[in-house]
C-alpha cells in the first residue's frame, strides 16, 4: 500500500516531485505548502530551498528568493540552483530598474526644458526673474 501525501511516511522525493508539478501547473499556494511541509522535516533540503526559491520567485518575491538560495546549499554543483540564481538576479534587477527610469525622465526633462543660455542656478527656468 502507497502512503498518501499528507502521510508523514511519504517520503520527501515524492513530496518535492508533486510541489515541481503543482508549480508548472501555476498552482503557487499548493506548491508552497508542500514545499514548506518538506522545509518543516528536513531543514536541511537544498532541493527544498531551491524549490521554496522558485516559489517565491514566481510570487513575485525575488529578495525573498535569493535568501531561500542561499540556503540551498547542494553537495555537488547544480545547473538548476544556477539558473534560479540568474533568474532572481534578472528579475531583481528588473524591478530596480523599473523606478529609476521614472526619475531619469523627470531629471531628463527638466534639463532639457532649461535653453542652453541658462547658466545660473536662478533663472527665467526657475521662475525668477533674470538678470543681465
Amino acid at each position: 500500500m502507497q502512503p498518501h501525501l499528507s502521510d508523514v511516511r511519504a517520503p520527501d522525493e515524492v513530496v518535492l516531485a508533486i510541489a515541481r508539478l503543482r508549480l508548472a501547473q501555476a498552482a503557487v499556494e499548493a506548491a508552497e505548502s508542500l514545499t514548506d511541509q518538506i522545509l518543516l522535516r528536513s531543514p536541511d533540503s537544498w532541493e527544498g530551498h531551491l524549490l521554496k526559491a522558485k516559489v517565491l520567485l514566481e510570487r513575485g518575491e525575488p529578495g525573498l528568493a535569493q535568501g531561500e538560495l542561499r540556503l540551498s546549499r547542494p553537495p555537488q554543483p547544480q545547473a538548476d540552483v544556477e539558473l534560479v540564481a540568474g533568474k532572481i538576479a534578472e528579475r531583481g534587477v528588473a524591478s530596480r530598474t523599473r523606478c529609476r527610469p521614472t526619475a531619469a525622465r523627470i531629471s531628463s526633462r527638466r534639463r532639457s526644458t532649461r535653453p542652453a543660455t541658462c547658466t545660473a542656478a536662478r533663472c527665467c527656468c526657475s521662475g525668477a526673474p533674470r538678470r543681465p
